[in-house]
């Protein structure tokens, strides 16, 4: 079981990896008088809480596009998963 769902884990990684260089802000031009300029800042943390079957997938798919943003993670398993002890 391992051998299929870690690749799919570093899919997962992979594809927001490939979006972290694509987050662009925008410009406006000076209707009144002012340039508008929109940038895209981190949040923060982020808290995710994963289920008890499929952790691992649940981890992936909460703390990759975090990274993606600039974000840090927090993540709480379920202590009724195996691997979440």
């Amino acid at each position: 079981m391992t051998k299929r769902d870690i690749p799919m884990v570093a899919g997962v990684f992979r594809y927001y990896a490939g979006w972290g260089d694509k987050i662009k802000g925008d410009s406006f031009r000076a209707d009144d008088g002012f340039y508008k300029f929109v940038s895209h800042e981190p949040l923060s943390v982020c808290a995710g809480v994963t289920a008890w079957n499929g952790s691992l997938h649940f981890l992936a798919w909460k703390v990759a596009p975090a990274l993606a943003c600039g974000n840090t993670s927090i993540i709480k398993p379920s202590e009724k998963s195996l691997l979440g002890t």
